[in-house]
């Protein structure tokens, strides 16, 4: 467009110098001719003008379709661009959408792990306590294990004496109830024998009865006299080792 102007400019300069020079000539014309050369040359004046002109607006007319179709031209590109531009503000907005929604799903995801995180802490946190405590209770166990066996140790000590006192203990018995029988048989052959067979016959049962003795729970068990009890033929003390009152249970 400015260049337009200045083409504008430029034809108006030189109609100006056009009509100068046709007014100098009209001027000299008039004073060598006189008024006659001063019409033809007036006529010659005003058709170079003219033609001047025609020529100046051809070329001002072609000079501005040129500009507008460069313009045109040059609407299009813009046109073209824009449209370019549009599509590809709508791509970056759609991307922007696109990387807001991530990033608002990254952000949710942060947060769940964040929470997920301090539950596991507090977990952890639980876990290492109970784990503490679990191990002061396996060194308690550990420590009632070691005082129960040497408890243990004591104990069976204390069985083992116990059972060779028992032992010792039933020895003795069976060697008092040795003596017993022996005395006892001693009593029964000194015993005088009465020659009254009626009397003796009646006898009989009461002393074969009361003189019923088992040396051991052993001799009561094959006569199956066990258990006998503390008033009963056979029953003795050697027999009732508790007291009880029966012997051979």
């Amino acid at each position: 467009m400015q260049a337009f102007f200045i083409l504008l400019a430029v034809a108006a300069g030189i109609l100006f110098a056009v009509f100068g020079i046709q007014w100098l000539m009209v001027k000299s014309t008039k004073k060598a001719h006189g008024p006659q050369g001063y019409g033809r040359n007036a006529f010659i004046a005003f058709a170079v003008l003219a033609l001047s002109i025609l020529i100046f607006d051809f070329l001002g007319t072609r000079q501005m379709e040129a500009e507008r179709d460069n313009l045109l031209v040059l609407n299009d590109e813009l046109e073209f661009e824009n449209r370019e531009i549009a599509a590809e503000k709508n791509d970056i907005e759609t991307k922007y959408n696109e990387l807001q929604s991530d990033w608002n799903d990254k952000k949710n995801e942060l947060a769940l792990l964040s929470e997920e995180n301090t539950t596991n802490k507090e977990l952890i946190e639980e876990m290492t306590v109970k784990m503490a405590e679990n191990e002061n209770a396996a060194d308690e166990l550990k420590k009632q294990k070691e005082t129960f066996n040497q408890e243990k140790e004591g104990l069976t000590e204390n069985i083992s004496a116990l059972e060779k006192q028992l032992a010792d203990a039933q020895a003795e018995n069976d060697a008092l109830n040795d003596t017993i029988s022996g005395l006892t048989a001693q009593a029964e052959d000194s015993t005088p024998q009465v020659s009254n067979e009626p009397s003796t016959a009646a006898a009989a049962p009461a002393s074969s009865t009361a003189s019923v003795e088992y040396d051991n729970c052993t001799a009561a068990r094959e006569d199956g006299a066990a258990p006998v009890y503390r008033g009963d033929p056979g029953y003795g003390k050697h027999l009732d080792r508790d007291g009880d009152g029966v012997g051979c249970e």
